[in-house]
């Protein structure tokens, strides 16, 4: 009877325990609960991550893609300007008209009354129609203009020239893809940039007449563009307020370059790529406050390419931080001669890519274990580099000097730690032979130092990236 009674609780207890379980469990959302102010800069947030951060009108994408969770999100993406003021309107071969225009009609009236920042681009000549039809939908916001990437079309650029240019006066950046405008309306095109009293940021990726533009006002060019050295100088005479500079298509001089320098104030990075070299340019240029520097060109063994770099560093009196250098073909003595500039110690970021870095170099960049040794490059935390006939096992020895050093500087005499972070390498070398039977044997010549990569990130915490480049094959660890 006693175990009866004590039975006939717990059975009692599993059947109210079986209720319990056969309720529903209801979930809340807790985001249901936001502020509608916090869910909207959620929202803003969700452009952050597209490209360019230029929205593209997709039901897969914000800010479509967050109208179509529930009528409340949908509310507030349409109440809310912002979302839908950057987009790229890029025509694809298998886009349908006249859903297109109706978008981009719908997005340019949810924007108002925000600035509009837009890119209008055909990906195949098919498009351009459709293309031609819906740009006066964007010229009757011309008001609203405010970063703008235009592909012109010969009769796309008529509408672009003949439209009230003179009202865009929120424009901050442009974009010009020339797509064959004939030569008159290409002669009309710098009068009619110089119509943008606001702009600031210009990128021409099509042979313009750039000489005519007014350059005084600008702050960032990018001229991806055939220029020769001499019209180079031209133009940046003119660029008074000029801070970032990318030319990446420069040519050899058509005239002889006078003796002059031009001093750039505000500068803070020069992007300046050729097939020749491009030491005549910096020879010109005195750049007080650059702090970013990228030079990819062919020196062609020119000794003085080198000394011309370290006399611009020099009248320039700069400090920079980062250095990217890129020539196939030069010397390892004259690659020293670039990257013991004096004006170079600062460094933070360093690439060198090319076939000139070897034993030299790397005993340039080894750590010294004499704590009272100058140290090289004490700042340095990303290092990104070709290296050509080292032996293995050599390359993460240096790496490993910069890991474990504890030195000090030889200016304070501070004490100074380990600062690599990142470490970016290429072993440039002939690895692979083939066989009468055409099968490729690959010949790794560093598995020492792609193992000791391991080792060193699983230690140190040091981001290594080991890649060897065989001839024709790219072996990535």
């Amino acid at each position: 009877m006693n175990k009866i009674s004590s039975i006939t609780p717990l059975a009692h207890t599993s059947e109210r325990n079986g209720e319990h379980a056969t309720k529903p469990t209801i979930s809340r959302s807790f985001i249901k609960n936001l502020p509608v102010e916090i869910l909207g800069e959620i929202f803003v947030w969700c452009l952050n991550f597209q490209s360019n951060n230029l929205s593209l009108p997709s039901i897969y994408e914000a800010p479509m893609l967050l109208c179509r969770v529930c009528g409340h999100w949908r509310r507030i993406a349409m109440s809310m300007p912002i979302l839908w003021a950057a987009f790229s309107a890029y025509l694809h071969a298998d886009t349908e008209n006249s859903q297109f225009i109706s978008l981009i009609n719908f997005w340019i009236k949810q924007s108002r009354p925000y600035h509009l920042s837009f890119e209008l681009c055909a990906s195949s000549p098919s498009q351009r129609r459709t293309f031609q039809q819906s740009f006066p939908l964007f010229l009757t916001e011309i008001n609203r203009w405010h970063d703008v990437t235009l592909e012109l079309t010969p009769i796309s650029c008529e509408q672009f020239l003949s439209a009230p240019l003179e009202r865009a006066s929120c424009l901050e950046a442009l974009t010009l893809y020339n797509m064959g405008c004939t030569s008159i309306q290409v002669h009309q095109i710098p009068a009619t940039v110089n119509k943008f009293s606001q702009l600031r940021r210009l990128t021409i990726m099509q042979p313009l007449p750039l000489l005519n533009i007014s350059w005084s006002q600008l702050t960032d060019i990018h001229l991806s563009t055939p220029l020769p050295i001499d019209e180079c100088l031209q133009i940046l005479n003119k660029c008074l307020n000029i801070m970032n500079c990318t030319l990446p298509r420069i040519r050899a001089p058509n005239a002889a370059v006078g003796e002059f320098t031009i001093v750039l104030p505000a500068l803070l990075r020069l992007i300046l790529r050729s097939a020749c070299d491009i030491s005549e340019i910096l020879a010109h240029l005195t750049c007080p406050t650059l702090l970013h520097l990228s030079i990819d060109h062919n020196s062609w063994n020119n000794t003085q390419a080198p000394k011309t770099f370290n006399k611009f560093l020099i009248r320039s009196s700069c400090v920079l931080e980062t250095f990217h250098y890129f020539d196939e073909h030069i010397a390892e003595c004259d690659l020293i001669q670039y990257i013991s500039a004096p004006a170079l110690r600062p460094l933070k970021f360093l690439a060198i890519h090319g076939l000139g870095a070897g034993v030299k170099t790397l005993n340039l960049l080894k750590l010294n274990e004499n704590r009272n040794a100058a140290i090289f490059m004490p700042s340095l935390e990303t290092l990104k580099i070709d290296v050509t006939g080292v032996p293995d096992g050599f390359f993460m020895k240096t790496i490993a000097s910069r890991l474990r050093f504890m030195g000090t500087c030889n200016t304070t005499r501070q004490v100074i730690g380990a600062t690599l972070k990142n470490v970016d390498v290429w072993f440039r070398c002939q690895g692979h032979r083939t066989f009468e039977e055409g099968v490729v044997e690959l010949c790794v010549e560093h598995g020492s130092d792609i193992k000791r990569a391991a080792e060193l990130s699983t230690v140190h915490g040091v981001r290594i990236s080991a890649h060897v480049n065989c001839d024709c094959w790219n072996i990535d660890y």
